[in-house]
């Protein structure tokens, strides 16, 4: 099963597209939506209970919190990042993704988004309990799925899948002089210079 993490508030007609696309591109796979939703939204009533496996009261929106916290509600044994925005736009993508990935589910993988970028990285259950996150904690948004790509790379174990294309409406731009931008440059750099060696050898552990 794969599991889609998707924080989301004030947007249900999106939301509910993007989850009927997964559905009907998914040929194999069983498929669980995992949402963060803000119990103030005042759009909230509008969302379809039925697409949501877990809902989930509002907490750290805005940080990578929410995603590691998505994560640990998650079942599946797939974990995949997704936005309320996106849209699945591949019939069985399930499938290139199942014949793509390793066996040992060491990687991090990712369909083909926008220009490429590893914007809805998915990893393995496996990988999430030997790293103890989904996403490297610290960071407050922009190079949070970055980070995880850096440390696929330092592995050795990055799985793009260029044909597989997820859709996005919006996107979350850097805001020139945002000061939280700031802080995940500065953040990146710290976690990479000590945090990835140490992550990428527990894993690497694990593996052998």
């Amino acid at each position: 099963m794969i599991s889609l993490l998707c924080p989301t508030r004030g947007r249900p007609k999106e939301f509910d597209r993007m989850v009927q696309s997964f559905y009907s591109c998914t040929v194999h796979q069983a498929i669980e939506v995992v949402c963060m939703t803000d119990l103030k939204d005042p759009y909230l009533t509008k969302y379809n209970r039925n697409l949501m496996s877990i809902e989930v009261d509002q907490i750290g929106v805005g940080s990578v919190e929410m995603w590691n916290r998505l994560a640990s509600l998650a079942t599946g044994e797939y974990l995949m990042m997704v936005n309320d925005d996106n849209i699945m736009n591949t019939y069985g993508w399930d499938e290139v993704f199942m014949a793509q990935k390793p066996n040992d589910d060491i990687f991090v993988a990712w369909p083909n988004g926008q220009g490429a970028q590893c914007v809805n990285p998915i990893i393995s259950r496996r990988l999430f309990k030997a790293l103890d996150y989904f996403i490297p904690r610290g960071f407050n948004w922009w190079y949070a799925d970055t980070a995880l790509h850096s440390l696929g790379a330092y592995m050795g174990r990055l799985v793009y899948m260029p044909n597989v294309t997820v859709l996005s409406t919006e996107h979350k731009e850097q805001v020139k002089g945002d000061i939280r931008v700031n802080q995940d440059i500065s953040r990146f750099h710290e976690w990479k210079k000590i945090e990835r060696k140490r992550d990428a050898e527990r894993v690497w552990a694990l593996m052998s």
